[in-house]
């Protein structure tokens, strides 16, 4: 899942669109995660245009 960058006052979160409920969760960090909604996934950095 590619995230989108949320900046807060303290730090940067993370926040991605669930494949399962369609939902934004935030996280503080990347790697693998389990959404509040049960669903687990991969919150890694997008990658760059193929040539």
């Amino acid at each position: 899942m590619s995230p989108v960058l949320v900046a807060t006052k303290g730090r940067t979160e993370y926040a991605v669109r669930c494949p399962s409920c369609g939902n934004w969760h935030r996280h503080a960090s990347m790697g693998e995660k389990k959404a509040p909604c049960g669903t687990a996934y991969n919150v890694a950095p997008r990658r760059g245009r193929r040539p």
